[in-house]
């Protein structure tokens, strides 16, 4: 708050000092009249809210995200007129009333106009089954394939979505399946404390390695290291504001692995407005494949289908349950279908 006091020989003229130099938000704390030398001094003290650097500077990015959001919501207003249109276009009476009845589940599934238009535009172009052009649409690649592809794994994503019991889950399901695999759990979290004592544990619990990435210094022990190892999965932490993955990784001190592969971690409980929003942050050429977590908390999985639609990337894992052990499943096409369609695991 920015205070002044005034004085003057008149209350007007001083009134009118005040609202040229501190405007029209002025407040008038205080007056008070003297008498000096036979004259009458008048004294007021006005004051005004001035914004701070800090104030101005948190101010910028609710503007500035307000913006975006009526952008995005005119958007997708706009897109989804012109996809149902497109729809109503297409020659939806000639398919089979099997097929009809498939694509009003997906649409209930929350799938996205723009699949189903792509869909049925395939449908009608081709004489290929129902299946076989969901299967062309969307990828579906069991993560054992990619973790025996490549040895170091990290799993990126927004916070609270289940990296660290992802990544546990992943480890103890190995585990089990080979006892004498070397594991190592690696984390680049330094931001959450309750993450890291988290995969401490847990990794101390179930004699699995466990190292901590706070630098350049960490980097190289654990570059130096790998060959002590079979599997090492790594958490990271949810990107800041304004952060994207790519720009990220650069920063990080995971840049120095080449013999690895990035998962992007997300949830079906998420709009597909906030999957838009992560996407932006986190789709780049480093990842290889979607993992889905809580499907024991959504009711719909129209959204994983979308993303990989959207995204061409494969989906390799779903988790359902917060147990440790026995909620992870590696998907396959007949896994993902049966989850879509039946909602069964």
């Amino acid at each position: 708050m920015q205070v002044k006091t005034y004085r003057g020989y008149s209350n007007y003229e001083i009134l009118q000092k005040i609202k040229v130099e501190m405007g029209d938000d002025a407040i008038i704390l205080n007056t008070k009249t003297e008498e000096v030398n036979g004259r009458k001094i008048y004294t007021i003290m006005a004051a005004k809210e001035v914004e701070t650097s800090k104030q101005k500077n948190e101010e910028k990015p609710r503007e500035k995200f307000k913006t975006e959001e009526v952008w995005y919501r005119e958007w997708k207003e706009f897109k989804d007129h012109i996809f149902s249109l497109l729809k109503n276009s297409l020659d939806i009476p000639s398919l089979s009333s099997r097929q009809k009845a498939a694509i009003r589940h997906l649409e209930l599934e929350g799938v996205g106009q723009d699949f189903i238009v792509s869909l049925i535009s395939l449908l009608k172009r081709n004489g290929k089954s129902f299946m076989e052009i969901l299967n062309s649409m969307v990828k579906a690649i069991p993560i054992d394939k990619l973790i025996r592809a490549k040895k170091c794994h990290v799993f990126v994503g927004p916070h609270g979505v289940g990296k660290t019991s992802t990544i546990l889950k992943l480890a103890l399901r190995y585990k089990r399946h080979d006892p004498d695999s070397r594991i190592c759990l690696v984390n680049v979290d330094n931001y959450h404390g309750k993450g890291k004592l988290f995969l401490k544990h847990y990794a101390e619990l179930s004699n699995f390695c466990y190292r901590d990435l706070n630098g350049l210094r960490d980097a190289a022990v654990l570059k130096a290291d790998l060959g002590k190892f079979d599997r090492v999965f790594i958490d990271t932490p949810g990107l800041r504001q304004g952060m994207d993955l790519d720009v990220w990784w650069e920063e990080s001190p995971l840049s120095f692995i080449e013999d690895m592969d990035a998962h992007l971690v997300l949830s079906p409980l998420y709009s597909s407005h906030q999957i838009d929003h992560y996407l932006a942050k986190f789709l780049s050429d480093r990842l290889a494949s979607l993992i889905w977590t809580k499907l024991d908390e959504a009711c719909i999985f129209g959204t994983m289908i979308y993303t990989a639609f959207k995204t061409q990337l494969p989906i390799s894992l779903i988790t359902n349950g917060p147990q440790l052990k026995n909620s992870v499943y590696p998907v396959d096409k007949a896994t993902l279908w049966n989850l879509i369609f039946k909602h069964k695991i």
